[in-house]
């Protein structure tokens, strides 16, 4: 899965959200932090295998401030 979503910039956030993911058995191999749409916000791109698209957005969901965008990818 990748996983684009803008999350409030707290100390913790960031924390709170892998473990979410790491909750459900998945697993990170790819993440990056980017400007958000304020100073009080980033978005966050992730790669996640291991995950099923709805169990990984229910998880998710109560972490962040809005999914931008999530969808299966290709295994290469």
């Amino acid at each position: 899965m990748r996983v684009t979503v803008l999350l409030s910039d707290q100390p913790g956030k960031l924390h709170e959200l892998t473990g979410a993911i790491q909750s459900i058995g998945g697993n990170i191999v790819a993440l990056g932090t980017f400007l958000g749409e304020s100073p009080q916000n980033r978005t966050v791109t992730f790669k996640v295998s291991y995950v099923e698209l709805e169990q990984l957005k229910r998880v998710i969901t109560p972490f962040v401030d809005r999914i931008l965008d999530i969808r299966e990818t290709k295994a290469t």
